[in-house]
């Protein structure tokens, strides 16, 4: 990509307003990431509007496209809604000077009053052809100040902030943006290597840094607009990878070895699975590194038994003198899990801490096991740190009790997206688990619209008469103001209960711990078959004949966590079935994101789709952002994995880790 001088100005790049007015706007920006008036240029447009044509050829060459167009009215303007839907009829001029007709269709009154015969407008509009003539649909009336330009459109709700306010406050930051964002994106490139040498290595040699980012919010052309994003974008690739890999080296070794080892793996009451003895394995030789701290992940589906293999590794770490914790995501699966470590290990002191504990713990122990309540002890230092159910936790809660010596060890079904790309770019190593000790298979199906909706019911209800449990997922607790909203539990609650009367129980996060077991223990004993709930039940509930499960408005939900909802079902092995419910529709979007769920129950390859859908995060040791944009780079843009993995061999080759 060869290097074109960027603009010198340009009618919405103002200087900047130095009043404290125009810093506390700012504010409104601090919703898409953005913390520093600096940070606007690193804010990029999402899309443009090339608004320079002016021929309506150039509408012809996707019909179904609205495009921005100048044209001229040359004839009256006037009403034609005799026939066919109320519309006014006009002909228009292009830049060519040929002629062609043109309509309006909507609220023709409010139109008349906006455009004349004889004026030049830029429209949005769309090109067809009808009775062998091409003719122009105009959809919306721009700004003229947009005409001969390249229009950026930042990306935000509607309903948060119009687009044209958003640019605006954008460019009134960027005459001084753009220069101390570029010296910020230059001093985190320089471990690596020279910007020039960084921009050689992208084929864009010649370009500043200043010139990449003005014309990213203005460029002179078209043709710029792509190379020079995808070289952004790189570049914040190679910085996100950098940082992660300066983040590993920033630790001290802790070499650890277990004698006991194999003794703890035979004591165990039953005969544990390759896999389990496979990450066993690999944990030992991790904690064994002579270079640096574990940091590494198990990643295995419901029923793989990764609680054992955190059991046996703890007890041998106790064994030779070294203090382990395990953080639970709640009160319910700690102590399931405290139970089992103790059936397991008799021998050793193994103390449990969650909310219901204060006061009375033993923190001096060699197992530490609890919920989140371990977060506001003072445990003192600990040598190995597990984490349960890692997508539940922060970065910062999962690191709280992490020293640069501490060895991290990381459990899920499904990785973060952040934890994916650490292992996936060599700096987080990992053991797959997929074998369970019941085998199951879990059925999984989509129903989408009204008449799928009564078809599912046809399905569930001998189930439900059968007093079979099943569980029903809603992405709301209460009702809105919207009367129709139909999608929470306070109203399905009583559409429920009038199809089963008697055989519904509702669960939310809302609830105390001992309303939850409650509820739970009423599903398990066959006092209520129906558990109306929210994702609480993500983890920890173990309902052994549970085997059906619905979940309402899958739209809504990551790809992670419908994964561990689908955990729920069969968890003592046989079939199970997890239905997927949109009664209200699917977009396209949704149905092409949820295709991989329906296709695989791989956990691994769930959280593989899942980065690449939802993007890394920010990968800098000290980031809380465990998906989406890069906030350390550019903001409010997910970097495709594409990119990454573009990069990653010219980070290898310029900056070879130590």
């Amino acid at each position: 990509m060869k290097a074109k001088s960027a603009p010198k100005s340009s009618e919405e790049v103002t200087a900047p307003d130095p009043s404290a007015e125009a810093f506390r706007r700012v504010g409104r920006l601090a919703s898409f990431g953005l913390e520093h008036p600096f940070q606007a240029a690193l804010f990029l447009p999402a899309s443009y509007l090339d608004c320079r044509d002016t021929e309506v050829s150039a509408l012809l060459l996707d019909k179904k496209q609205r495009s921005p167009i100048s044209l001229t009215i040359q004839s009256p303007v006037s009403f034609q809604g005799r026939s066919g839907p109320p519309r006014l009829g006009f002909t228009v001029v292009d830049g060519n000077g040929a002629s062609f007709k043109a309509s309006i269709f909507g609220d023709t009154v409010v139109w008349r009053e906006k455009i004349f015969q004889g004026q030049t407008y830029l429209f949005m509009a769309t090109g067809h052809e009808f009775a062998g003539s091409h003719r122009v649909t105009v959809h919306e009336l721009l700004p003229d100040k947009y005409r001969g330009r390249i229009i950026p459109q930042y990306p935000a709700p509607r309903a948060a902030i119009e687009p044209e306010e958003l640019r605006a406050l954008v460019a009134k930051f960027l005459p001084q943006a753009i220069p101390t964002a570029a010296m910020h994106i230059e001093s985190q490139l320089e471990s690596i290597a020279p910007l020039t040498t960084l921009i050689e290595e992208l084929n864009a040699v010649g370009w500043t840094m200043e010139q990449l980012l003005q014309q990213a919010h203005y460029p002179q052309d078209s043709i710029y607009i792509e190379p020079v994003r995808i070289t952004l974008q790189r570049l914040a690739a190679l910085g996100s990878l950098a940082l992660a890999r300066d983040g590993v080296a920033e630790t001290t070794p802790n070499p650890i070895r277990m004698p006991t080892l194999e003794r703890r793996k035979v004591q165990m009451p039953f005969v544990l699975t390759e896999d389990q003895v496979n990450a066993i394995d690999d944990i030992a030789t991790h904690l064994g590194s002579p270079i640096r701290p574990a940091r590494h992940m198990i990643s295995g589906g419901c029923g793989v038994g990764k609680t054992a293999v955190s059991g046996v590794v703890a007890a041998s770490l106790a064994d030779a003198g070294k203090r382990t914790m395990v953080l639970f995501p709640s009160t319910l699966v700690a102590r399931q899990a405290h139970a089992e470590f103790k059936r397991w290990s008799p021998d050793l002191a193994i103390t449990l801490v969650t909310g219901d504990t204060a006061g009375n713990e033993d923190l001096t122990a060699p197992i530490l096991m609890g919920t989140s309540a371990l977060l506001h002890r003072d445990a003192g230092h600990v040598d190995v740190l597990m984490i349960d159910e890692q997508h539940r936790w922060s970065r910062e809660q999962r690191e709280q009790y992490r020293s640069a010596n501490t060895h991290l060890i990381e459990l899920s079904a499904t990785c973060i997206p952040r934890s994916q790309a650490l292992v996936r770019f060599g700096h987080m190593t990992v053991s797959e688990m997929r074998a369970s000790h019941k085998m199951k298979f879990i059925h999984t199906e989509m129903f989408v619209g009204p008449a799928e909706t009564r078809k599912l019911f046809d399905e569930i209800r001998p189930v439900i008469k059968d007093g079979c449990p099943i569980f029903v997922i809603y992405p709301k607790r209460a009702k809105s103001e919207d009367e129709n909203d139909r999608l929470n539990i306070e109203a399905a609650a009583q559409r429920w209960e009038e199809m089963f009367p008697g055989k519904v129980a509702t669960l939310t996060g809302d609830d105390d711990e001992q309303s939850k077991e409650d509820r739970i223990q009423e599903i398990r004993n066959g006092t209520k078959s129906i558990l109306l709930c929210t994702t609480v039940v993500e983890v920890g509930v173990d309902v052994s004949n549970l085997r059906h499960i619905i979940i309402v408005s899958p739209q809504n939900y990551g790809l992670v966590q419908l994964h561990q909802l689908r955990g729920r079902v069969a968890r003592a092995g046989g079939d199970g079935w997890c239905y997927l419910l949109a009664p209200s529709g699917l977009p396209l979007q949704s149905r092409d994101r949820l295709q991989i769920f329906l296709e695989t129950s791989d956990g691994f390859k769930i959280a593989e789709a899942d980065l690449a859908q939802r993007g890394a995060g920010d990968l800098s040791v000290t980031s809380q952002r465990q998906h989406g944009a890069d906030g350390n780079f550019l903001h409010g843009m997910k970097i495709d994995l594409a990119v990454f993995d573009q990069v990653a061999p010219i980070l290898a080759q310029l900056s070879p880790a130590g």
